[in-house]
């Protein structure tokens, strides 16, 4: 990935489900997104959006950072990973 002043993006292939998964990522910015909210977004699957995101971080076109631990009342619980851009 580069950035120049018309903005960042990909040398190299990237399949187009995953340009638009990077593209959201990237809206986002330092906030970051969920694979819970990419799915509600999208309207797609959790396994979907989880696999999306996943296959960026592997490509190291995102970072990941755990979020916060979730309360044993909250029914979601379990690790949540948070997914945010590499640009400032």
């Amino acid at each position: 990935m580069i950035c120049g002043s018309e903005g960042w993006r990909v040398i190299g292939i990237l399949n187009n489900y995953l340009a638009r998964t990077l593209d959201q990522v990237m809206k986002m910015k330092r906030k970051g997104l969920t694979l819970r909210q990419y799915s509600e977004e999208e309207k797609i699957g959790m396994n979907t959006s989880g696999t999306r995101l996943l296959n960026l971080y592997k490509k190291r076109l995102v970072v990941r950072v755990e979020g916060p631990s979730m309360k044993k009342d909250d029914p979601h619980r379990g690790r949540q990973f948070i997914y945010r851009s590499l640009l400032p």
